[in-house]
């Protein structure tokens, strides 16, 4: 809903300029600050009981999404 009201609200001078560096900051932080919560939800009593075999997969597809993470940044030129 708010990409849909911040550019009306930009363009009518109601969100100033200023406030535009500052709130695309913190919505890059809340993503990894929301991810970061979701893994605090992580057992680690359970990981080791469902044994090393799931533990490889979940390291594995994470490293995997990291690794494309990684390439689209540099491919798109982001960072």
């Amino acid at each position: 809903m708010g990409l849909r009201w911040l550019p009306g609200l930009r363009s009518r001078w109601v969100c100033r300029d200023g406030w535009v560096g500052p709130l695309a900051r913190m919505a890059g932080v809340l993503p990894i600050v929301s991810m970061a919560a979701l893994g605090r939800g992580v057992d680690v009593r359970v990981l080791a009981q469902v044994g090393g075999r799931v533990t490889l997969a979940v390291t594995a597809s994470r490293a995997v999404l990291l690794a494309i993470a990684v390439l689209l940044i540099r491919a798109l030129a982001i960072g």
